[in-house]
């Protein structure tokens, strides 16, 4: 798998793997199966509130869409009210173990996030993810083209590193470890 060298402003190099095509498209399946969800709970809470009320919704046309924009409104900002609460990754990203960082070592920020999830629409709305898959396969970054232009990439994290997996750890043997 490619890796990924991020200088940091202390001037130490961090070494990340990317996150292939199978992560991010895996990721990208989950996160649509949440707003489906969503959709869909949504849709029917609106079919009994409106059967119920259907007198007043249609007297009310502009009222109903009023509720409509604002109910639909997260899954149009999914992607960036996600990344930028949850630290770069989304529900899905979560579960895959893939995150958002920038390449020069700093934290992505609100515009990052943003410039990436407006160009999402042409990299995997309009094209049903041609062009994200395909900038993702032969950028030498593993970068879609809203990572190219918000300067951020996707990682693959590394396990959790626990007291067993430190010098810390004192072994079963009887073993004493020497300064």
């Amino acid at each position: 798998m490619d890796s990924i060298k991020i200088a940091t402003t202390q001037n130490v190099d961090l070494e990340y793997e990317a996150a292939g095509v199978g992560y991010r498209i895996l990721a990208t399946i989950l996160d649509g199966i949440f707003i489906m969800i969503y959709v869909v709970i949504i849709m029917l809470i609106l079919g009994i509130s409106v059967s119920g009320a259907s007198d007043y919704f249609s007297d009310n046309y502009y009222l109903m869409i009023a509720i409509l924009i604002l109910l639909g409104l997260p899954v149009l900002l999914y992607h960036f009210l996600s990344e930028t609460f949850m630290n770069g990754q989304s529900f899905g990203k979560k579960i895959v173990g893939i995150k958002v960082v920038k390449l020069d070592g700093t934290q992505p920020g609100i515009g990052s996030y943003l410039i990436r999830s407006l160009l999402r629409i042409i990299d995997i709305q309009i094209m049903n993810g041609l062009v994200a898959l395909i900038s993702v396969a032969v950028s030498e970054k593993s970068q879609r083209l809203g990572d190219m232009a918000a300067g951020t990439t996707v990682i693959k994290l590394g396990y959790k590193v626990t007291l067993r997996d430190t010098i810390l750890y004192k072994p079963v043997n009887n073993y004493n470890i020497v300064f």
